[in-house]
């Protein structure tokens, strides 16, 4: 390792803050949704019943993750990194205010209709920011280092606790404000968070180097006023975009939208083999093999127009499903056993995307049934316990202002440190050390005055359990790579995927146990849930940051970032899967196989690890050199 990579950049730490307040904003607005969609009318909700609910945060969550192909693309070929993110900030705040307005509507009188016509245009304008935004700001954490570094998976991770800091805050902040105060507070906080992101990164810009500059521009560090004017008039112009499509698409006919989708979702896939094949094979034969991706694509697309797979009888359909698989593991073989680099690496990610899909069904259950098991099925009112009267005495408040006054000279501390060159290093260290204390003094004090009254928890809590859990074991993660790389004992990166399977396997099986006592009409204790969510953490610690450090290592230079957009993919496939496998399973239990939605899920997770510790060989093999 060279003696600049010895420590990490500043710029890390202007991602890590940028990415800590996007994610307060979205997992700020996600700790609400299903509970605001749930909530009657009376409430200030829209009333919808667990399936609808969870149908929307399907459908919601799956594109979040969706539309960065197009942010990775629009990136590479016309904006560049950073500005893209600059665009997709502004857009997400938009859309943030817009759930607000849906939730205040509900105090102004407004009608039903038109409050859930602005809480889906704010969802789409959210979907289409998160686009620009999400797979970008990554990717120029990787610019920063070499792909064989150790550092650079021990950069991902401390990205990732800023990640999870923002996770945090957003239920604390968002969603107290919104299940106890009122829901469009929770909203309005999580539009103030996502401008913050944009501010943030703005400031602090010129730590970025010359990396995420638009295609062709070199010898500048920060963006200038031209630079700026186009980020308002295309954040502008796509926001409006967003909303005519939104419009126009509720006055199509539902056998309209229906060819649209299926249509948009071939072109789509079309597109993205273009991009990646082209990109890969720069000797001319790229055009066949689109050729007969575009062909098969289009041969589906026109079966389902004829109806074809509805006339197909029951066995039929049997032999086709195999056939398709048999067809998509022998392509996956064929790429990672390919002599040409680019392919194998690419039948990597494209194996380790598929088996991703299946932990982020089970691991995004958070949002969704976690979330409904928490406000319904569990226990959330404390035991209160004794406290000393003169801890009593003062107000919960005033122990929280005197927290975040310390807090706040952590935070200075920490921020000089990281900007400043020249600084009174002796004082500082003090007034750190001052703070850290006082924090943990006063927080810990907090603390106690707040539970030992008793309280009754809002469902939403339960999400930072997650989070905390990342900022505990997230450092220790990162040294341990670090450490066994040292010793020559890290593990490859199929096996990480495998073992955060695993570790999935068993969180389900716990939960499988703690939906069979509410299923006796038992309010369980909370620490069901804390368990399972502690140990699907220990499992996307194994996997997710290490899936985004795979894809800047193994994909090409040229379009790392549309790759990032495919591997976002498999998380928007997963997300969705999330929402819509409890009435999936009414339909799995009709043909026969009676299981329930977490046993099922604890297999499927079993099984995907197993095939992925079968396969480690050949992809350790297809991966050349990378670890």
């Amino acid at each position: 390792m060279s003696k600049i990579e010895q420590k990490h950049p500043k710029a890390l730490y202007t991602l890590f803050a940028t990415e800590m307040w996007e994610r307060f904003s979205y997992y700020g607005m996600r700790a609400i949704l299903t509970l605001y969609l749930a909530a009657t009318l009376v409430e200030g909700g829209f009333g919808l019943d667990r399936e609808k609910a969870l149908a929307v945060y399907a459908v919601f969550t799956g594109m979040v993750y969706l539309t960065p192909i197009l942010g990775g693309w629009v990136a590479d070929k016309f904006f560049g990194k950073r500005k893209t993110v600059y665009i997709g900030a502004l857009i997400m705040a938009s859309g943030q205010f817009l759930l607000a307005l849906s939730a205040f509507g509900a105090r102004w009188g407004w009608d039903l209709d038109k409050r859930m016509l602005i809480f889906n245009l704010g969802l789409a304008i959210l979907i289409v920011g998160n686009g620009f935004f999400k797979p970008n700001i990554s990717t120029i954490v990787g610019d920063f280092y070499d792909n064989n570094s150790a550092l650079k998976d021990s950069a991902f991770n401390i990205f990732y606790m800023g990640i999870n800091v923002g996770a945090i805050l957003g239920p604390f902040i968002a969603g107290t404000l919104g299940e106890t105060v009122f829901w469009g507070w929770g909203y309005f906080s999580a539009g103030i968070g996502m401008l913050l992101s944009l501010l943030w990164m703005r400031i602090h810009e010129w730590t970025l180097e010359d990396k995420g500059l638009p295609p062709g521009e070199t010898g500048k560090h920060v963006l200038g006023a031209k630079d700026w004017i186009e980020v308002v008039i295309y954040a502008v112009a796509f926001t409006v975009a967003t909303v005519l499509i939104v419009l126009g698409w509720r006055r199509l006919p539902e056998q309209v939208t229906s060819r649209i989708i299926s249509w948009g979702f071939g072109i789509l896939i079309i597109g993205i083999a273009y991009v990646i094949v082209r990109g890969l094979d720069s000797d001319g034969t790229w055009k066949k093999k689109v050729y007969i991706i575009a062909a098969v694509v289009l041969a589906v697309l026109l079966a389902k127009e004829i109806h074809l797979f509805e006339a197909m009888s029951l066995t039929v359909k049997k032999y086709l499903t195999i056939a398709v698989i048999v067809l998509f593991l022998t392509g996956l073989v064929m790429m990672l056993r390919s002599k040409h680099t680019g392919w194998s690496r690419m039948g990597v990610i494209i194996t380790l995307a598929f088996f991703n899909v299946f932990f982020w069904a089970g691991f995004e259950q958070a949002g969704g049934t976690f979330n409904l098991f928490a406000d319904q099925n569990t226990n959330r009112k404390l035991p209160s316990f004794w406290v000393p009267d003169f801890l009593s005495g003062i107000s919960l408040k005033t122990w929280g202002i005197i927290t975040g006054i310390f807090f706040l000279l952590w935070v200075v501390k920490t921020y000089v440190t990281i900007y400043f060159d020249d600084y009174n290093e002796k004082l500082w260290r003090k007034l750190g050390k001052a703070g850290l204390h006082g924090t943990l003094t006063f927080g810990f004090l907090a603390l106690w005055v707040f539970f030992a009254s008793g309280p009754k928890i809002p469902a939403s809590w339960f999400q930072n359990v997650n989070p905390f859990a990342i900022l505990i074991f997230a450092p220790l993660f990162s040294v341990m790579w670090i450490k066994l790389d040292a010793l020559g004992l890290n593990p490859r990166t199929p096996i990480k995927f495998a073992l955060g399977l695993f570790l999935g396997t068993v969180a389900f099986l716990v939960m499988t146990v703690a939906a069979h006592r509410a299923d006796q009409g038992i309010l369980v204790s909370p620490l069901w849930l804390v368990a399972v969510y502690v140990i699907l953490t220990l499992g996307e610690l194994m996997l997710s940051p290490i899936g985004l450090s795979m894809i800047t290592k193994l994909a090409d230079a040229k379009m790392v970032s549309v790759v990032m957009g495919l591997w976002m993919a498999s998380f928007a496939a997963g997300n969705y899967l999330a929402g819509m496998l409890e009435s999936m399973m009414k339909t799995i239990n009709k043909l026969g196989l009676h299981i329930g939605l977490y046993p099922f899920i604890a297999l499927a997770m079993f099984v995907s690890g197993m095939i992925i510790i079968a396969l480690s060989p050949l992809l350790n093999r297809a991966m050349k050199g990378i670890h």
